[in-house]
């Protein structure tokens, strides 16, 4: 998808302005559907070093957690690592560190284009305890931690769900959303974790005018590019959503044109 075609869609989703002002600088080429097709509810917005994809994790038809997460391709979970724009921000600044001794140039450019308040709050974490973003939002953000900063899971006031699962838990959420151990232990699945395919699963629901059990099959584990590419349209066209059907239409071109 060419970056100009983007820059509205994160806008449509209403993407935080300054988070947009750092990506049209930094934002690396994110159009990896033919290999790895990363799940449309994840808003690709920046990749680390080691080509993790963090993303706005953004639900059409199902319950919808507003979070950021990061996620490999080569993995089949996802993992919450914000709950909030300025823990987005914070997670950014502390990868762009990385390990020097030193912050450079890049970090002082990277906090003016984030306009984070507590750039020098992050700098002094770092420097103290090294690269434990984690540990800072258990400092600074406790009372809103994401997942992967909650030691206990008792105090997790986000949206993603806690296992043990049941019925009415999985039927909410896609697999990247689900621990696999947990989910198996769950007797009855709802038809995106129980059939032979997740497309099978996507193709009954779509017959059944079922939009949320076929976009949580579509945004589950287990597509090939060109079967996600070609049902993402299709969802788009009965679901009447212009934003989504930009989005479907971005992804498809920017799939088409890797061919």
């Amino acid at each position: 998808m060419d970056a100009n075609e983007y820059w509205p869609i994160l806008s449509d989703l209403k993407v935080n302005g300054t988070l947009q002002k750092f990506l049209r600088i930094e934002l690396d080429a994110f159009t990896t559907w033919t290999e790895n097709p990363y799940p449309p509810c994840m808003i690709p917005l920046w990749s680390t070093f080691g080509q993790v994809i963090i993303g706005y994790w953004r639900h059409w038809f199902a319950p919808d957690s507003g979070s950021y997460v990061i996620y490999a391709p080569e993995s089949n979970h996802i993992r919450e690592i914000a709950l909030s724009v300025d823990q987005v921000k914070a997670y950014i600044l502390f990868n762009i560190a990385g390990d020097e001794e030193e912050l450079d140039d890049e970090f002082e450019q990277a906090s003016q284009l984030l306009e984070y308040s507590e750039t020098d709050r992050v700098a002094d974490f770092r420097e103290q305890y090294g690269f434990d973003y984690e540990g800072y939002l258990n400092e600074y953000y406790r009372d809103q931690l994401p997942l992967s900063a909650c030691a206990d899971h008792s105090i997790y006031n986000g949206s993603l769900p806690q296992p043990p699962y049941n019925e009415e838990t999985v039927a909410n959420f896609c697999s990247y959303e689900l621990a696999p151990g947990e989910m198996a232990k769950v007797e009855k699945k709802p038809i995106w974790l129980d059939r032979g395919s997740v497309k099978q699963g996507f193709d009954e629901a779509i017959e059944a005018g079922d939009l949320k059990s076929a976009w949580l099959s579509l945004c589950s584990s287990g597509w090939k590019a060109s079967e996600a590419a070609e049902s993402l349209t299709r969802i788009a066209d009965l679901a009447g959503d212009a934003i989504l059907d930009r989005y479907a239409e971005g992804l498809l071109t920017a799939f088409c044109n890797d061919q």
